[in-house]
């Protein structure tokens, strides 16, 4: 199971969030592990993440905005440029980023 991916489904119960970047690694079931008696083991799906709405999802998370990482773990990636271009269509009072370059706050 991935705490990454459990973030992921949580944010997406809320309207205004988006995600952006390649498909998750697929981490949403957890498993046990049962020992068996020559000592191999046995590991079963024991559970699997649901999101607010009831739903159990299992696989991949897709996220909204498809985009390849390309250089990722860069700084500025393609998905990092992406969420903020989302980011500034999203918001009109300047303040800037750790980067210095110009984004938008909360639209009233």
């Amino acid at each position: 199971m991935s705490s990454g991916e459990a973030l992921a489904i949580s944010l997406s119960a809320i309207p205004v969030s988006r995600s952006f970047g390649e498909p998750s690694a697929g981490l949403t079931t957890g498993t046990s592990s049962y020992p068996l008696a020559d000592g191999s083991s046995l590991i079963l799906p024991l559970y699997a993440m649901g999101n607010a709405r009831g739903e159990n999802l299992s696989g991949p998370l897709k996220p909204d905005e498809p985009v390849p990482f390309g250089e990722w773990p860069a700084r500025d990636d393609n998905a990092v440029r992406a969420a903020r271009a989302w980011l500034a269509s999203q918001t009109q009072t300047p303040f800037k980023s750790q980067d210095s370059s110009p984004i938008r706050g909360p639209k009233p």
